[in-house]
């Protein structure tokens, strides 16, 4: 919650509020609320872009459909800071991630950051950073030994000689004087 002084600025009967000249409006003041949160100030400079892409594709709506692909070829990030900015932002409740159709999630932002103390935020933030142990491969199958089989008898025939015909007559232009 914001509290609004004298010197900074003060609410309309609209719920806008004035700081500085400038005219803020509700739908913004959530915004102005998060970025002063604690839960804000321990994500990472990729997570804090992510959140703004996501935050200008979502626009009036509640939520947006976008691919891993959308990210990295439109917005311009990597694959090594997408994955693990996304898992920030969730576990400090930013935005809520959901499965959509054909590889695209879908996200819409959240209010749990409200919950989120300065402590609660650097534990969940040491906790989405944690590498998680790498998978493990299944252990191979105990291969059967092969039966040996025996070789196929194999029939050698003596190669006949056929007389070699030409399948066209001969032209009368060529010369057989070869």
């Amino acid at each position: 919650m914001i509290i609004v002084s004298a010197r900074t600025g003060s609410l309309t009967a609209s719920g806008a509020l004035w700081i500085n000249q400038r005219v803020i409006l509700p739908g913004r003041l959530a915004m102005i609320e998060r970025v002063v949160s604690p839960a804000y100030w321990v994500l990472t400079k990729a997570a804090r872009r992510l959140l703004a892409v996501i935050e200008t594709e979502i626009g009036s709506g509640t939520s947006v459909a976008l691919s891993y692909d959308t990210f990295r070829l439109d917005h311009r990030f990597g694959r090594q800071t997408l994955s693990p900015s996304l898992t920030l932002l969730d576990r400090l409740g930013l935005i809520d991630i959901a499965v959509g159709p054909r590889f695209v999630n879908v996200f819409s932002l959240s209010d749990r950051w409200r919950s989120v103390n300065e402590d609660e935020a650097l534990r969940l933030t040491a906790q989405a950073r944690e590498l998680k142990p790498p998978r493990t491969a299944r252990e191979p199958k105990p291969q059967r030994p092969a039966a040996a089989k025996a070789p196929k008898p194999v029939k050698v025939e003596a190669l006949r000689k056929q007389r070699q015909e030409p399948s066209l007559p001969p032209m009368p232009w060529r010369c057989d004087s070869r």
